[in-house]
């Protein structure tokens, strides 16, 4: 009988998923989640604000060329 609930028990052991040990990688693997995620946001952001920046560079100088441009004339 004992042995029919420890096979029991293995079985859905393995069907959930359940390990023994896996607190130290979930400890882990937490805040490396966090820690990536935040750093993936950063590299967004700093894509996203060079982006601007370059837009905003082309608009000084193309108005700057026009500003010139009707001095000449």
């Amino acid at each position: 009988m004992e042995a029919q609930a420890r096979a029991a028990r293995n079985k859905n052991d393995k069907k959930t998923g359940d390990k023994k040990g896996k607190g130290l990688k979930a400890f882990f693997l937490g805040p490396l989640t966090v820690i990536g995620s935040l750093l993936l946001f950063r590299l967004g952001l700093d894509i996203f604000a060079q982006r601007k920046m370059e837009q905003y560079e082309a608009r000084k100088r193309d108005k700057g060329q026009e500003a010139t441009e009707q001095e000449r004339r």
